[in-house]
């Protein structure tokens, strides 16, 4: 009997029954996307001065990407009628998990892979304390994603340790929120998606999950919120003025905003999701109309 886990063994773009999926070769190929727009951009200087950093940043920039994207799988399964995204999420986990330590191996690079002084910067940093007990998490996590770990761990056990992804993906976020370059921008737009998927999964547990207008409100107060918590932070931990910051909203000086981002992310999530909403309840009109 192999030790191989079967996910090894067989192609990464079939199912379990070994039928081909173009959604998991299309999953697949994605996540060699993040790695060729970095590799374009170290290619073509974008990094300026420090090369090295520029890749720590932007690696984990899209592991922050996919570990989102992964807790989108569930709401998209939902409110796009589209159950067979569930055969992607391992795919786009794992490829969360490799960026993350690719992430780490540049952090390690700055540091000259110097163990002393890599255990000196994370003592030291709160960020990097944060950083470290999300990795571990993520690690768990990774770890345990193939079926021999459900198989051993049994199901109820295997899905209470996967609900470490909610504190994982959390503390990637603080982590990037509590770096030098958290004054506005991607961190925001990523603690707003955040939270607009924590809420969702209430809605959902609450049979409002695809309601147009509990997204609708949900878009609205997740925006005014990620506008808020920004314009909160800068003064708080940068000392900017709030209010200047806020102003930037109703500015494109520093480009689309993180409460624009998250409103517009939003708003096509609930138009789409009404459009499907819709899709599914005109044969049910159709039918009734024809039986009277």
């Amino acid at each position: 009997m192999s030790i191989v886990p079967s996910e090894f063994r067989n192609p990464p773009w079939r199912l379990k029954n070994d039928q081909f999926s173009p959604l998991k070769l299309t999953a697949f190929v994605g996540m060699f996307i993040p790695a060729v727009l970095i590799a374009h951009g170290f290619l073509t200087a974008q990094f300026h001065l420090r090369p090295t950093a520029w890749l720590l940043y932007w690696s984990g920039v899209w592991a922050t990407i996919l570990l989102l994207a992964t807790l989108f799988v569930t709401p998209a399964r939902k409110l796009f009628r589209w159950g067979k995204l569930i055969h992607i999420r391992r795919t786009v986990g794992v490829g969360a998990f490799a960026y993350t330590l690719v992430h780490v191996y540049y952090f390690a690079a700055l540091e000259q892979f110097d163990p002393p002084v890599l255990v000196e910067e994370v003592g030291e940093r709160f960020t990097l304390m944060v950083a470290l007990v999300s990795f571990v998490g993520l690690s768990m996590l990774a770890g345990t994603s193939f079926d021999a770990a459900v198989q051993k761990l049994g199901g109820q056990t295997w899905q209470r340790l996967h609900y470490l992804i909610y504190p994982t993906v959390a503390l990637a976020i603080f982590h990037f929120l509590l770096s030098p370059s958290s004054a506005g921008g991607l961190p925001f737009t990523f603690t707003g998606v955040f939270i607009w998927l924590m809420v969702w999964r209430i809605l959902d547990r609450r049979g409002l999950g695809s309601d147009p207008v509990a997204l609708f409100v949900l878009g609205l107060c997740v925006t005014f919120g990620t506008a808020i918590f920004e314009a909160t932070w800068a003064g708080t931990v940068h000392g900017l003025d709030p209010w200047l910051t806020l102003s930037f909203n109703f500015s494109l000086i520093l480009g689309i905003s993180a409460g624009w981002q998250v409103f517009a992310m939003s708003m096509i999530v609930a138009v789409i999701a009404m459009w499907r909403l819709n899709l599914v309840a005109r044969p049910v009109q159709s039918y009734h109309s024809q039986s009277r």
